[in-house]
């Protein structure tokens, strides 16, 4: 699997996810539809380093993926309280939350909390 379909079965497997963002899951990759209901997710992959072995040699199956996972809902408590959860579902899978910061979209109204995870594939 890449590293999306890893991002999205962790998520919407995850009973506790599901609770926040619907089943059918609202996880979106890139942008959401205008008309998605919050709380959800959008996440983006932003880079993907290859890894090798010493001798320089590629690992396979060993690329460090970086996505950006985007959890957005009415408050910053529910963005947070998602983004928790986001974050517990994937590490269940051996995933590396590096980094959280929040967002605001003025238009919308609504709030972000905004996480930049390791994901190998």
């Amino acid at each position: 699997m890449n590293a999306e379909e890893i991002l999205y079965a962790a998520v919407s497997a995850w009973s506790d996810a599901l609770v926040l963002i619907g089943n059918p899951p609202r996880i979106y990759p890139g942008i959401a539809p205008q008309e998605a209901v919050l709380p959800l997710i959008v996440f983006q992959r932003t880079g993907t380093d290859g890894v090798t072995t010493i001798s320089g040699a590629p690992v396979i199956g060993g690329d460090a993926v970086s996505m950006t996972v985007a959890c957005w809902a009415s408050d910053l408590e529910a963005a947070t309280a998602l983004a928790n959860t986001v974050r517990d579902a994937l590490q269940a899978v051996d995933c590396l939350e590096n980094d959280r910061r929040e967002g605001y979209d003025e238009e919308t109204e609504a709030h972000a909390m905004v996480c930049d995870f390791t994901i190998w594939e």
